[in-house]
C-alpha cells in the first residue's frame, strides 16, 4: 500500500507540476548612496501618472523634474507610453538642455528597466539611479511633485479628449514652473531659481532668455576666447524653435481627438 501511494502522487506532479514565481526584474544601475544634487542637470527623476478621459479610456503621463530646481522638465501624455517614448522624451530632453543629465532616477517599472532605456543611458554617459524596490519615498521629488499634480488638477479636471488633456496639463506645467515659489529656494520659483544659479556659477555661459520674443542662441560676447564680440553675435533661434505664448493656444474645448486607426 504504502508503494502504490507513491506512485500516485508521483503521476500527479508529473499532470500538475508545481509553478515557480518568476523572479521580478529590477534595473541595474550605479550603486550610490543617498545622492542631492548640487546643481541643475544633474539628476532627473521620472515616474509616471494616471488618469482618465470622461469615456473611461487611460491617460498615461511620464512626469520629468531635476531635482535641482525642481523644474518640471516635461510632462508627457499619452495612451500609452512604453520604453520606445521614454527614450523619445530623454532625448528630446537632452535637445532642449543641452545634453543629457549626469544622472536619472526612476523606480523599476517595466518601461525604466528596459534594454532601450538602458542603452540610452550608456550612449549618453547617463547614470541609472533605480529605488528599492516598493520604496517610493526613496524618489522623494518626484512623488511630491506627482501629488501636487494629483490634487491641484487630476482630482478636479475631468479631460474631454487626450488633447485637451495635453493642452491643460502643459498650461499647468508652465504655470509650475514660472508661478510657484518653493520655500527651499528661498521663495523662488524654479526657473527663477534656475537662472540665478546659471548667472552665479557660470556668468560666462551665453545661453539667455527673451520671454517676449523667444530664446535666443549662443551670445558669442561672453565667450572670453572669441575675439568678436559685438552684438552681432547674437543669433536669434527660427520661429519654428521657440514656444508659442501659452495665452494663443487654441480653446481646448475645441480641440478634436484624431480618430483611433485601429
Amino acid at each position: 500500500m504504502t508503494n502504490t501511494a507513491v506512485v500516485v502522487v508521483t503521476q500527479r506532479d508529473r499532470q500538475h507540476p508545481q509553478r515557480r514565481k518568476k523572479k521580478r526584474l529590477t534595473g541595474i544601475g550605479v550603486a550610490v548612496g543617498a545622492m542631492s544634487p548640487i546643481r541643475p542637470n544633474v539628476i532627473r527623476a521620472m515616474d509616471f501618472q494616471f488618469d482618465t478621459t470622461v469615456d473611461g479610456r487611460t491617460l498615461k503621463t511620464l512626469n520629468v523634474i531635476d531635482e535641482s530646481t525642481r523644474g518640471a522638465l516635461a510632462i508627457d501624455v499619452d495612451r500609452g507610453i512604453d520604453a520606445d517614448g521614454v527614450v523619445d522624451v530623454l532625448d528630446r530632453l537632452a535637445l532642449i538642455h543641452g545634453g543629457a543629465p549626469h544622472y536619472v532616477r526612476f523606480d523599476n517599472g517595466p518601461e525604466f528597466v528596459a534594454h532601450a532605456v538602458h542603452d540610452w543611458c550608456r550612449f549618453n554617459g547617463t547614470g541609472s539611479l533605480f529605488i528599492d524596490p516598493g520604496s517610493p519615498w526613496r524618489n522623494a521629488w518626484i512623488e511630491s511633485f506627482n501629488g501636487r499634480l494629483r490634487d491641484e488638477l487630476l482630482n478636479s479636471w475631468h479631460f474631454d479628449s487626450l488633447w485637451e488633456a495635453r493642452v491643460i496639463i502643459e498650461d499647468w506645467r508652465a504655470d509650475y514652473n514660472t508661478n510657484r515659489p518653493h520655500t527651499a529656494h528661498g521663495e523662488r520659483t524654479p526657473t527663477e531659481f534656475a537662472l540665478q544659479w546659471t548667472t552665479t556659477h557660470q556668468p560666462q555661459a551665453g545661453y539667455r532668455l527673451d520671454h517676449q520674443t523667444g530664446p535666443l542662441q549662443f551670445d558669442r560676447r561672453h565667450d572670453q576666447t572669441s575675439s568678436k564680440r559685438t552684438p552681432d553675435n547674437v543669433v536669434r533661434a527660427p520661429p519654428a524653435a521657440r514656444r508659442r505664448p501659452y495665452h494663443t493656444l487654441p480653446d481646448p474645448h475645441r480641440c478634436q481627438e484624431s480618430p483611433n486607426p485601429n
